[in-house]
């Protein structure tokens, strides 16, 4: 559950504000500047301010239970205030789609588009099903069979400042990269916080080690950043109370082709319950480029402040 003094919940808490123009609600939040992969923030630190701004939003509309996130990257973040502005495109008794937008001063434009369906319950049966023929089942050793996972030497940060510093993500052995599978799983946890809602999956939506970086050393022409462009994933069940680790498996399930590939991906709880799958569409680019992006993250800064002052 959500805790005010957990690094993570402080870091992602949004507050609601007078609604933008053309949004049905807006919410203000700030990007913390310890939560970053290389020069720019991680992907899924910039969801979980996001998703945290819908449940605030849906929960107090009675329809705070995720169906599906439609997500898509447009530009890096940085480390500086949002807004994130929902729309509701179509509203329902008991499910409602929306549309999320997350904003910064530095671009007029959104950083992150989210499609989403939130609902207050949904009727059925619940059952049991086998795999089909050609399903690989996954586990994981026990934590301390693990080790920790922290970004490579080339996407080295000041201690604190990274992503891999606030994020403990225990990465498994993957028995199957020497033979080309690019795959990439591990215990995750958030220190000072028990993973045990919907808000602490929020970060978790995309991967902490991309995997890619798995390939033995060589089959990669350079060191690689792996931006993801693409989420859509699908909500099975929430975590269960005083659940305290999620287990996290992604796996790229096409060739790479110009550096575009597809992974699918899997949060369970600790106990092995499907809580959320994904499927994400990613590209392999130079590491340079990552330093390139942040660059122009703050040309656009300093750009926005130039104009502030001659207003």
């Amino acid at each position: 559950m959500t805790d005010a003094t957990s690094m993570y919940d402080q870091d992602t808490r949004v507050t609601r504000i007078a609604a933008a123009p053309g949004a049905d609600a807006s919410y203000a939040g700030e990007v913390a500047g310890r939560w970053f992969a290389g020069s720019v923030p991680h992907g899924g630190y910039i969801i979980a301010i996001t998703f945290n701004a819908i449940l605030t939003h849906f929960e107090a509309e009675g329809q705070g239970t995720p169906l599906s996130l439609d997500i898509s990257y447009f530009n890096p973040s940085t480390a500086e205030p949002c807004r994130i502005d929902i729309k509701i495109l179509k509203p329902g008794r008991t499910s409602t789609v929306a549309e999320a937008a997350f904003y910064q001063p530095s671009s007029k434009k959104p950083r992150v588009h989210v499609l989403v369906t939130m609902t207050s319950s949904t009727t059925g049966p619940s059952l049991t099903l086998a795999r089909p023929a050609g399903t690989i089942p996954w586990t994981l050793p026990p934590p301390a069979q693990c080790t920790r996972f922290f970004a490579p030497d080339y996407a080295a940060r000041a201690k604190g400042t990274s992503m891999t510093d606030n994020v403990m993500f225990l990465a498994a052995h993957n028995g199957e990269n020497e033979n080309g599978v690019a795959e990439s799983r591990g215990w995750c946890q958030l220190p000072g916080r028990a993973c045990d809602d919907w808000r602490s999956m929020g970060i978790f939506l995309d991967w902490i080690s991309p995997p890619l970086w798995n390939l033995p050393k060589g089959v990669l022409p350079y060191n690689c950043w792996v931006p993801t462009l693409e989420i859509h994933a699908l909500f099975h069940a929430p975590p269960s109370p005083g659940n305290l680790s999620l287990q996290a498996r992604h796996v790229a399930i096409t060739d790479v082709n110009d550096g575009r590939h597809v992974v699918d991906g899997e949060v369970r709880d600790e106990k092995g319950k499907l809580l959320v799958s994904m499927r994400q569409l990613a590209l392999a680019v130079p590491w340079a480029k990552n330093t390139t992006q942040a660059k122009k993250v703050t040309k656009n800064i300093q750009t926005a402040k130039v104009a502030e002052v001659h207003l």
